[in-house]
């Protein structure tokens, strides 16, 4: 509804507006709503592991953040400038360098373990993220 004031009015609008407590906003360093996000979406990643799933799709991660897919999908396409893939895959292939380096597991075996649905997906994704096929960065890293 819209109120025309007029002068006998404005007194009491006036005083409307001042008895009325002003907002008061928590104030944090990088706070607003992408701040949390990325708290989040840092937590499924690290604590929980979300990215071991090899049927991980961006419908699991939006229900696991509770949220929408399109939000993640804007989130990584226009702030990490990544695909949800292309994120996920990401901490698949830290995790197999670990696993590489850390282990004597066989390739088969680093596969499941990173969350890689086969071995063929495996090999693509590890070399085209780290210029090395997975032994020879197992050799170069031991």
């Amino acid at each position: 509804m819209l109120e025309i004031l007029d002068a006998s009015n404005k007194e009491k609008a006036k005083a409307d507006v001042t008895d009325t407590p002003p907002l008061t906003l928590k104030v944090m360093d990088n706070a607003g709503p992408d701040y949390h996000f990325a708290q989040h979406l840092e937590k499924v990643f690290v604590e929980d592991e979300i990215f071991l799933n090899p049927t991980l799709n961006i419908n699991d991660l939006a229900q696991a953040l509770h949220t929408n897919r399109t939000y993640i999908s804007n989130y990584l396409n226009q702030q990490l400038d990544t695909s949800f893939y292309e994120y996920v895959n990401g901490w698949r292939v830290d995790k197999a360098k670990q696993l590489l380096t850390n282990t004597e597991l066989t390739l088969e075996e680093i596969t499941m373990q990173s969350g890689f649905n086969s071995l063929s997906s495996f090999r693509r994704y590890f070399v085209s993220a780290t210029g090395l096929t997975p032994s020879a960065y197992r050799r170069r890293n031991k």
